[in-house]
């Protein structure tokens, strides 16, 4: 059986996007023995998941390595070292990379010149954080990271585009595998809420949510978040069960996100798999979701924090609208099965290691 190698700073049971994805996909993978490695926070040093043999290489404290709203690169250092020493014992047919901020492919590259590896990337960060002298050494090593892989995975068609422009690599040498959904169920009738379901970082940019609030005060909003902010028409809800969330979803008609940065919202793809239309504040870094939310079919992508309660009022109170925007979300989202996904993923990798 073929082996791969993957590697990742945060994984199960930590649970955000692209944890969720590595979970997804490579629980559904059966023609590769996959070996994890990641950062321990406070789990089993070794743990077997359906398929995958999870290896937690170094201890760390989960609110340390989130601190101010980043990763903690001292933390991401550490991780890369000992990467470097797996490297250096262990072989596998395919290495894969996953997780800004890379430290762990860019300081190890020099250990794998003729194995084959990829990266895994879920946004393109040039310009994100401006000019100076440390922004532009951060470009230097996407760009590194990028043309050292020797093929490079997009969570969407957007984003293999804008590798190709931002930074030259051959479109030969990006291949794109989507987010998906375990599931799509959709919702029996229209609900009340305008629902949020995400983490609360700089980059989810919550306080635009409370400011639309503010100016839909006659509408109800649910936020499965972890923030301690609070208005009379918002309700928190900081951890609920898969049963639970999809109860809140039922309680649902819209949901929104507000995120300045996105690769592929998987919570907004869930959402439409249970019926409920999308709405979104545009930003430069997040176009990605134009590749999910096309305008009056499935949501709608706005300019300003007026314009999507204009957008959210239209939806709201036009019930025949909200039914064909439902219909439509519920239909793009079945699109995306994660085992249909995982099935093209495996593919990919086999052709891979039969190059």
């Amino acid at each position: 059986m073929y082996k791969i190698g993957y590697f990742i700073e945060s994984f199960y049971p930590n649970i955000g996007g692209a944890e969720k994805r590595a979970l997804k996909i490579l629980s559904s993978i059966k023609s590769f023995d996959v070996n994890v490695y990641t950062i321990n926070f406070g789990y089993p040093e070794k743990e077997k998941l359906e398929n995958i043999n999870i290896n937690r290489i170094i201890n760390a404290d989960v609110r340390s390595y989130f601190k101010n709203d980043g990763r903690n690169l001292l933390i991401s250092y550490k991780f890369a070292r000992n990467v470097g020493k797996i490297l250096k014992n262990e072989d596998f047919d395919i290495y894969i990379f996953d997780q800004f901020p890379y430290i762990h492919f860019n300081f190890n590259v020099k250990h794998l010149k003729y194995k084959k590896k990829l990266v895994q990337f879920h946004e393109i960060l040039k310009g994100y954080y401006g000019n100076g002298i440390k922004e532009k050494m951060l470009e230097i090593l996407e760009y590194n990271m990028f043309s050292n892989a020797d093929y490079n995975i997009a969570v969407s068609e957007y984003n293999a585009n804008l590798l190709n422009k931002s930074y030259g690599i051959k479109m030969n040498k990006i291949l794109v595998v989507p987010n998906g959904v375990d599931y799509v169920k959709k919702i029996e009738k229209k609900g009340k809420n305008i629902i949020y379901v995400g983490r609360n970082t700089k980059a989810k940019n919550l306080t635009a949510i409370f400011e639309l609030a503010k100016i839909l005060k006659d509408m109800q909003f649910v936020l499965v978040t972890d923030t301690n902010d609070h208005l009379d028409n918002v309700t928190v809800k900081k951890s609920l069960d898969a049963k639970a969330l999809e109860e809140e979803y039922s309680n649902s008609c819209i949901y929104i996100t507000t995120s300045v940065r996105e690769g592929f919202s998987i919570a907004s793809l869930e959402a439409m798999s249970h019926g409920l239309p999308v709405i979104y504040l545009k930003s430069p870094f997040n176009k990605s979701l134009e590749s999910i939310v096309k305008d009056n079919y499935n949501g709608f992508g706005c300019n300003s924090i007026n314009e999507m309660a204009e957008k959210i009022r239209y939806i709201y109170k036009n019930d025949s609208e909200w039914e064909r925007m439902s219909e439509n979300a519920y239909k793009f989202a079945s699109n995306f099965l994660w085992e249909n996904i995982a099935k093209d993923y495996e593919n990919k990798l086999l052709s891979m290691v039969k190059e």
